[in-house]
């Protein structure tokens, strides 16, 4: 939350705000490796805490706030920091990449490890560089002399890398050349808030002014002239039978091969909801968080999902649902503005500020 972590077990709920197992209340990015290690950043204060367990944890303040961290090997995890370089944490032993040791420019956004184990580092006023065999070199993608701002980066199934900017659109590298995606060729709109890969190797960037698709060598683009209510898109979910589901406001909708399909009144969606988080269970049921309540789609039709009792205000889902997680032991978890709701095993349970929860509004899972 923005007040703090809150970490649920099977028996207790630990929760650690500034000044504990945090250095700031505020937390901007977490990471789990692959030896169970929790990597936490926090801001405006920097500092880095890594959770070993739920109550074992090594805190440490930081120069300057960590904005990225990557796996790059077991346990060799790089951490990106705005103006003190690349810190990089292996088995226990801590190294630096910096100015000495040729990074151009030590306010670094972003970190991917490509497939022949190059470290794509994007950083704020050089631009995108590689470190490779020991060295950096900057990617000649610079447009008018201004550095690109790479906030994110995805690789795809076929190599391909995407490269998320600060409202600049996207820039493509397909092995060989750099090429600049805008409105001026196709993309809906310059702000990206999300790029990811579907099943048939098409690649999905969400805007605030709609969704793109990049396939074999043409784009889509799905706005209010080609068939979405609204072009700000509030959620966007791949379900595993490939069926695109887009949340807009007011509406949901999801897009099979090259058909649209509006769900409405008449399919069980509620005139006034607005679709802020997608699941998917082992039955390949859709779970839809709304602002004001939690609908299934079951194949056929959108119900409600029943409250253990309808008549209490206690049980109700009357806020927004931020986030829904599916668990592998088939729980569906609900992040709300007024703490967590957990369903299974025909029951429902509640986790809110006075079980111990840090703060009542949870934004993730």
């Amino acid at each position: 939350t923005a007040y703090g972590l809150s970490v649920i077990t099977a028996d207790t709920i630990l929760s650690y705000t500034g000044g504990e197992a945090l250095t700031d209340n505020s937390i901007l990015d977490i990471f789990a490796d692959s030896r169970g290690r929790v990597h936490i950043s926090t801001y405006p204060e920097p500092g880095l805490t890594v959770f070993h367990g739920p109550d074992t944890f090594e805190k440490s303040s930081q120069e300057e706030i960590i904005r990225d961290m990557i796996e790059t090997g077991p346990g060799e995890v790089w951490y990106a920091t705005q103006g003190n370089g690349i810190l990089i944490e292996d088995h226990g032993k801590k190294r630096k990449l910096g100015y000495m040791e040729g990074l151009t420019d030590e306010t670094v956004l972003s970190l991917m490890e490509d497939r022949e184990s190059r470290i794509w580092c994007g950083t704020f006023s050089e631009g995108l560089l590689i470190y490779e065999n020991g060295s950096f070199r900057k990617l000649p993608i610079d447009r008018a002399n201004i550095p690109v701002l790479a906030m994110n980066m995805v690789e795809d199934s076929r190599g391909r890398v995407w490269i998320r900017t600060f409202e600049d659109g996207v820039w493509l590298f397909d092995g060989g050349d750099f090429s600049h995606i805008t409105v001026s060729n196709n993309l809906v709109h310059n702000h990206v808030v999300e790029i990811f890969e579907d099943s048939y190797g098409s690649v999905w960037m969400a805007t605030l002014g709609g969704v793109s698709k990049y396939g074999r060598v043409i784009f889509e683009v799905y706005d209010m002239d080609t068939g979405l209510p609204e072009d700000h898109v509030t959620s966007v979910f791949l379900d595993s039978r490939g069926r695109i589901w887009f949340g807009t406001f007011g509406h949901l909708l999801y897009k099979q091969h090259n058909n649209i399909f509006m769900m409405d009144q008449r399919n069980g969606f509620p005139e006034q909801d607005t679709p802020f988080s997608f699941a998917e269970d082992k039955r390949h049921q859709i779970y839809i968080g709304t602002n004001q309540e939690l609908l299934r789609y079951n194949g056929r039709s959108i119900v409600e999902v029943e409250r253990e009792d309808p008549a209490s205000a206690e049980n109700s889902y009357n806020d927004n649902l931020n986030s829904l997680l599916y668990t592998s032991d088939g729980q569906l978890w609900c992040a709300s503005d007024s703490g967590i709701i957990i369903l299974g095993d025909d029951k429902v349970s509640y986790i809110r500020q006075e079980d111990g929860l840090i703060h009542f509004q949870v934004n993730d899972l």
